[in-house]
């Protein structure tokens, strides 16, 4: 019976270092993304580009529309994390989106803001 549950525990901790080994060039990603994100997000400068248009300050903000843009983050985790666990061929797709042959704009964003630094006016509430 012990012989039994320890084969168990060892296979639960071989599935679960495979799909860490896995996901680890992704989860560095993620961290690396969001620091710079936070930098960029907080840093001043003397010369930036307006992005926003009078058309933008004609869109009616709606506070209610804050929960979708925040659930985001949350579901494209999940999201690939379930794709990680239950269908790798599909995960390792989706991810090399970001990193090999596909290159995506998520990986040439940020090197662009870096260097060409944009802005949005705020809005009058």
């Amino acid at each position: 019976m012990k012989n039994k549950n320890t084969i168990q525990k060892k296979d639960v901790k071989r599935f679960f270092l495979t799909n860490l080994r896995e996901a680890a060039p992704m989860l560095c990603f993620i961290v690396a993304y969001f620091v710079s994100f936070s930098i960029l997000e907080n840093m001043t400068r003397l010369h930036y580009y307006v992005i926003s248009s009078p058309l933008d300050h004609m869109i009616p903000f709606c506070e209610v529309f804050v929960l979708p843009y925040f659930s985001w983050f949350p579901y494209m985790v999940i999201g690939a994390g379930l794709l990680l666990f239950f269908d790798k061929p599909e995960y390792r797709f989706r991810t090399s989106c970001t990193f090999g042959r596909r290159r995506c704009p998520v990986t040439t964003s940020l090197p662009t803001w870096w260097h060409r630094s944009t802005a949005q006016t705020r809005r009058r509430t």
